[in-house]
């Protein structure tokens, strides 16, 4: 009888009613849906966001828990477009205030000036002295190369 009210409940939110509930109701709904006693400093937004996740999930008629862990399970596998694309041995050439700068690319980091580095990042600031993403400042990254 429980499973069949949080089917339920599942079933009836729309976006617009987790939108406008009050902390009151979207608390009750929130322990119905995910079967869960929540603490009493749980966010309004933490209960909103997950509930519509769920109301999204159901409305393209997909199974929360099953999408969970198909997500996980992808993001898991998910590597930097970067490590895809360069192998051992490729050579970042950077020209940055008219000097040239040479990296290679090694197993585990990166080899610059004699010195292993577990980042591009620290290359990026020992080269230009402030903060860096790496990967965009050797133009690794697919929003710097749109650009040029």
């Amino acid at each position: 009888m429980e499973s069949m009210k949080n089917d339920d409940v599942k079933n009836s939110l729309t976006l617009n009613d987790i939108e406008t509930s009050t902390k009151t109701k979207l608390r009750e709904s929130f322990e119905l849906v995910f079967n869960v006693s929540l603490q009493q400093n749980v966010s309004l937004d933490f209960m909103k966001g997950n509930l519509a996740w769920v109301t999204q999930a159901n409305q393209h008629k997909l199974k929360p828990n099953h999408l969970r862990k198909k997500l996980i399970k992808k993001a898991n596998g998910a590597t930097p477009k970067y490590k895809i694309l360069y192998q051992t041995g490729t050579r970042l050439v950077r020209e940055w205030q008219g000097q040239t700068y040479e990296i290679t690319i090694m197993d585990k980091g990166y080899h610059w000036q004699g010195k292993q580095y577990k980042s591009l990042t620290a290359i990026a600031y020992e080269i230009t002295g402030t903060k860096w993403s790496g990967p965009r400042f050797f133009g690794l990254n697919d929003k710097e190369q749109k650009t040029k």
